[in-house]
């Protein structure tokens, strides 16, 4: 059976709650991060062939009936059934992810080109650029990142069973305990 037959089993509320799934397991496991966004992007195009068809009510609309049930931006949205619809679509994954991994490159070396500029023109009653904030939590990680994880799960907890919600805070519990 397709993803397509599977989701049209399933009521509208179910396959909200599996797509909440699917984004969370990408928050939490980056391993298997792309292939979890894959797997969104083609549920988000299997609902939205329900949702135009009507099944959510005639005079409701693709992206406002989105915008009612989740989280995630429209354009994160848009990137991901796009990533879906692709010809190759694993093809696509490592070509974000190699644009991703090239846009951070240049972003580092951008900031350390100002930096360093900073540095060289700094005269002698001026106060040097301070060197970036360490790690709060653990090697590698800032407190921020695990604050940003742990509201992504609150973001989404409204969509997805209690249980669940207990079990994705304790795989971010571990996954910090670990790097920390």
């Amino acid at each position: 059976m397709s993803v397509v037959q599977l989701r049209q089993q399933q009521t509208l509320d179910e396959a909200v709650r599996e797509i909440h799934r699917q984004f969370a397991e990408e928050q939490s496991s980056k391993k298997k991060a792309y292939r979890h966004r894959l797997r969104a992007g083609e549920m988000l195009l299997a609902l939205r062939k329900r949702i135009e068809a009507g099944e959510a009510g005639v005079n409701m609309s693709w992206w406002d009936w989105y915008e009612s049930k989740f989280v995630r931006s429209r354009r994160d949205a848009e990137k991901v059934m796009a990533l879906a619809q692709a010809d190759d679509p694993e093809a696509a994954l490592e070509n974000e992810r190699a644009a991703n991994r090239e846009r951070m490159a240049n972003k580092r070396a951008a900031h350390k080109a100002v930096v360093c500029r900073s540095n060289d023109d700094a005269s002698q009653d001026r106060e040097p650029e301070r060197a970036p904030p360490r790690p709060l939590a653990g090697p590698g990680h800032s407190a921020e990142w695990i604050l940003d994880k742990l509201r992504f799960v609150v973001m989404h907890a409204r969509h997805l069973p209690k249980q669940e919600v207990i079990a994705m805070l304790g795989k971010v519990t571990k996954e910090v305990q670990e790097k920390w």
